[in-house]
């Protein structure tokens, strides 16, 4: 008995080890912008209707297991472009606060996010970088989290990138 007991708690530990859930999601794979919008909405907190999305997300567990029962990282990276009606931008930003203003790591990580766009979904959120001026908010690290928000309030563009470690 001890022994089935066993196997059984030894099965459910180890359920996820060999699993063939991707642990990436990137919006340059999905041509609809419907699509890309219902994909980012299972995997993030949604404040507003969202207009326009593009996000290379990074999970290490990954993304189509439902059940996870094991010891183990919890870790992702999810980088994310999103476009919301400009009324909609300070909902987006509950619990961060306005920082320093963005600087070159910022434009690293945003940019690597866009790289594999085509060019016309590319061009559309280069533009908006290069013609108009962010601010910058974080949310400081609890529990191993933490978020930057790259906010263009005029043109209703968040650019955020959430890690948890």
């Amino acid at each position: 008995m001890k022994i089935c007991i066993y196997l059984f708690l030894m099965v459910l530990l180890f359920t996820n080890c060999h699993s063939k859930s991707p642990t990436t999601l990137k919006s340059s794979e999905i041509e609809q912008k419907e699509e890309r919008i219902k994909v980012l909405s299972k995997q993030v907190k949604i404040y507003s209707e969202i207009l326009d999305a593009e996000y290379s997300l990074f999970n290490v567990n990954g993304f189509e297991s439902s059940f996870s029962f094991g010891v183990g990282a919890s870790s992702w990276h999810y980088k994310i472009a999103i476009e919301v009606e400009k009324k909609d931008v300070d909902k987006w930003l509950k619990g961060m606060y306005e920082a320093e203003n963005p600087n070159a790591k910022d434009s690293v990580w945003i940019n690597d996010m866009l790289s594999n766009l085509d060019s016309a979904r590319k061009q559309k959120w280069e533009r908006i970088i290069k013609t108009s001026t962010p601010k910058r908010f974080t949310m400081s690290a609890t529990n191993g989290r933490s978020k930057v928000a790259i906010i263009y309030f005029d043109e209703g563009i968040i650019f955020q990138r959430i890690i948890q470690d």
